[in-house]
């Protein structure tokens, strides 16, 4: 079960890495925002239900912790997960 768990977590990385570096590379320019976006840490969703949050499990070893953890890793600006 943590084998299929740590592959599940290593493709849900990967596919958002790519996500993350796909988007990073538009060349869209908002010029009606005043707002400096470049050095706000970017954010993402991990949308599910208990399995996704971890609810049984301590906060370093829940699925968007881990996620975030190895985005940071990879050299993103990600901020830390609000659990809501």
């Amino acid at each position: 079960m943590k084998a299929a768990f740590g592959i599940l977590l290593y493709l849900t990385t990967f596919w958002s890495v790519g996500a993350l570096q796909g988007c990073a590379k538009t060349n869209v320019k908002n010029t009606t925002s005043t707002m400096d976006t470049a050095n706000t840490p970017k954010t993402f969703l991990a949308l599910g239900d208990s399995y996704t949050i971890g609810q049984s499990v301590g906060e370093e070893e829940r699925f968007p912790f881990l996620t975030a953890r190895i985005l940071r890793e990879q050299g993103l600006d990600i901020s830390m997960p609000k659990y809501i």
